[in-house]
């Protein structure tokens, strides 16, 4: 299996926890899942052995996720695998999916773990402090730089009239969906004179 960054970031409060108890009686009931414990623990494996190939940022990003929604990496493997096992009861069947159908399960394991409604102008608070937080951190870390306060809010402010959430936003940078000068335009409409 592939081993695909964990991104973006990015979720949580701890309710996954309800629903891994949920998803395990009716994996087991409804979906007839054939995954054995080890296949289940390779799941896990190759989940966290990910992990350790992230870059310096995409490790960063998702510890400030971590920080913002009270949770930690091995929730949201535990989430993404109990999730993966409910889709795909046949584990070869998982383990046969493309990019964009186990971006799917990732992201939907985020929003279990974080039960973020976020949407197009309709952030939660979470999800701008995520923003704010990530930004202003990201200047000091990777920048050495103090971004102001206001310019960054304003920014995220920006981000959620064309995003979901900032998780989206991340995604669209990393696959190359959204340019340098789009998010020029995204500072100059929203945050300039």
């Amino acid at each position: 299996m592939r081993l695909l960054f964990v991104f973006v970031f990015l979720l949580g409060l701890v309710s996954c926890g309800e629903d891994k108890k949920n998803s395990s009686s009716s994996t087991s009931n409804d979906n007839k899942s054939t995954w054995t414990k080890s296949q289940k623990k390779e799941c896990k494996d190759e989940y966290m052995d990910a992990y350790q190939e992230l870059s310096d940022i995409e490790y960063y990003s998702l510890d400030v996720l971590y920080d913002v929604y009270n949770t930690s990496f091995e929730e949201l493997v535990s989430c993404f695998c109990d999730l993966a096992e409910k889709k795909n009861p046949s584990y070869n069947d998982f383990y046969d999916l493309n990019d964009y159908e186990y971006w799917k399960i990732e992201d939907e394991s985020l929003n279990l773990l974080t039960k973020d409604n976020s949407k197009i102008n309709n952030w939660s608070t979470k999800m701008k402090k995520l923003c704010n937080k990530s930004m202003l951190m990201a200047g000091k870390k990777f920048y050495s730089r103090n971004f102001n306060k206001s310019k960054i809010n304003c920014f995220c402010e920006g981000l959620e009239k064309e995003f979901s959430s900032y998780l989206d936003y991340c995604k669209a940078i990393e696959d190359g969906y959204i340019t340098e000068k789009e998010l020029g335009e995204i500072i100059k409409a929203n945050c300039l004179p």
